[in-house]
């Protein structure tokens, strides 16, 4: 028979693991909190003497774990330093372009589109550039690793466990009759749902306005697309612009930004850190040096109910 003793220690130490838990908890609100407070005044550029303090305090190397290091160089030169240290076969795909080569110049050095050549090998670590139709799960910036390559018709049996092929003068679309037979990029991109394993398929991607309309002209009563691009919505993902960072939630986050010139490019790739433990800043002195769009300042004091009326 148990004694009312054990009963009572069993009763104090369940006590005491709740106060700990409690305290524990806590210590993670608060620290989480500052963190929060710390990124809010650097959106508004308020940089009093314990945020200057705390930047530079970030500036300390990282505990990073095995096979994760920072990087000084930029960000393609890096992809492709990574795409041949696997040693593997190269997949290389050569999108095709059709319209005004002015505009395509253009929103590639804007870096608006996808590659138009892209190379990659298993192993290769990417990012989805376009949200999927086929799985809502999968959107733009998913991030995945190239696992295999395979033809359309491969995947088909796979899925289905037989092999199939069209019949002589089924309708296709002409771009996809001519990708059928190619091998294409089989990637499993991880999700907050869990891993997802999909058949990259080439798309045709439009020239966007900056608010997002499609840039085309009226011509003899017909829309004429100034240009687009068919090609695989794909790009390296081992390093990535602070452009590309918008949306991610990553574990290490090291922020070279010693050569940015906008304040929100700065605000975009520190951010991404889910906690200060995980987050180094190379060159926080430049962060200080740059001021937000006073209309950003204006909408957030509005948000904030320092101001009356919101910016124009």
């Amino acid at each position: 028979m148990s004694s009312k003793n054990i009963f009572s220690w069993t009763k104090y130490i369940g006590r005491r693991i709740k106060v700990f838990a409690a305290c524990l908890s806590l210590n993670l609100l608060t620290f989480f909190e500052d963190f929060v407070d710390l990124m809010n005044n650097v959106r508004v550029a308020n940089f009093i003497p314990s945020v200057r303090s705390e930047l530079l305090r970030l500036r300390r190397p990282l505990k990073l774990p095995p096979g994760v290091h920072p990087v000084h160089m930029k960000v393609d030169e890096y992809n492709q330093e990574r795409l041949l240290k696997l040693e593997r076969r190269i997949w290389e795909y050569k999108a095709k372009d059709t319209g005004s080569q002015f505009y395509l110049a253009r929103t590639e050095q804007r870096q608006r589109f996808v590659p138009r050549i892209l190379q990659l090998a298993k192993g290769y670590q990417v990012m989805l550039l376009r949200n999927s139709f086929e799985d809502r799960r999968l959107v733009n910036g998913s991030v995945g690793c190239v696992v295999g390559f395979l033809t359309i018709w491969d995947q088909i049996a796979r899925q289905e466990g037989y092999w199939v092929r069209p019949a002589a003068g089924d309708d296709e679309d002409d771009y996809e009759e001519e990708w059928a037979s190619d091998a294409l990029p089989l990637v499993v991109f991880e999700t907050v749902e869990g891993p997802v394993e999909c058949l990259v398929k080439p798309e045709i991607v439009t020239v966007e306005g900056p608010d997002g309309e499609i840039l085309a002209t009226r011509k003899q009563a017909r829309t004429v697309f100034i240009c687009h691009r068919f090609a695989l919505p794909l790009m390296g993902a081992f390093a990535m612009t602070c452009n590309k960072s918008q949306g991610q939630s990553l574990d290490w986050v090291y922020a070279h930004l010693t050569g940015v010139r906008r304040h929100d490019k700065c605000y975009t790739s520190i951010t991404r850190a889910r906690k200060r433990s995980g987050l180094q800043i190379d060159g926080a002195y430049r962060i200080m040096e740059l001021k937000p769009d006073p209309d950003v300042v204006h909408f957030y004091e509005w948000m904030a109910g320092r101001r009356r009326y919101p910016p124009e």
